[in-house]
């Protein structure tokens, strides 16, 4: 069944997408093209929608652990991205529900638990 796509979709190709989206791989020329997120979200380029899709993953998978007690912690690297390229807009983002309102940090915080409670995610 030929579904119109006609470039190669490689094994790897996935997990691209956000890397992408920060800056880590050169964007394909399609990343200007935009992209519809949802009714009340909005268009947004293609390379920002899949900066907004791994935003979504990266703490999806954290509130998922902790919800369920499992040990995790987020790497050294996407800290740094999400640091550099989500808390920029994290009051923007509050206004339209993305995130809850920003937590107090503790005395002493490492740059994770600055992340969340940034965020309003809590503390690891």
């Amino acid at each position: 069944m030929n579904s119109g796509w006609s470039a190669p979709v490689a094994a790897s190709t996935p997990t691209r997408a956000p890397r992408t989206a920060f800056g880590i791989y050169p964007a394909p020329s399609v990343s200007a093209a935009p992209v519809h997120c949802a009714p009340t979200y909005g268009d947004y380029p293609a390379d920002e929608g899949f900066a907004h899709l791994a935003t979504y993953r990266t703490f999806q998978a954290w509130l998922i652990a902790k919800e369920f007690g499992i040990p995790f912690h987020l790497s050294p690297a996407l800290i740094a991205g999400m640091t550099e390229h989500v808390t920029p807009h994290a009051d923007e983002w509050r206004q339209f529900g993305v995130f809850p309102p920003a937590i107090e940090l503790p005395a002493g915080a490492d740059d994770e638990t600055v992340l969340l409670c940034t965020l309003g995610l809590g503390k690891p």
